[in-house]
């Protein structure tokens, strides 16, 4: 697992704005594996998710 990045907020209208210019801003998820090839995550309500795997062959 190389990344996983979250958008969220609990308002679905929610955008930024001149006084809270990060509301919508991307974070970093935590608790994200890859374990015998398969992805676990748990991804918050009301989100985006983005997320970069590397091929590890060997």
């Amino acid at each position: 697992m190389t990344e996983h990045l979250v958008l969220a907020d609990s308002d679905p209208d929610a955008t930024n704005t001149a006084h809270r210019r990060d509301r919508g801003t991307p974070h970093p998820a935590t608790g994200t594996t890859v374990t015998d090839g398969v992805l676990h995550a748990e991804l918050e309500p009301l989100s985006w998710n983005m997320t970069r795997l590397t091929n590890q062959l060997h």
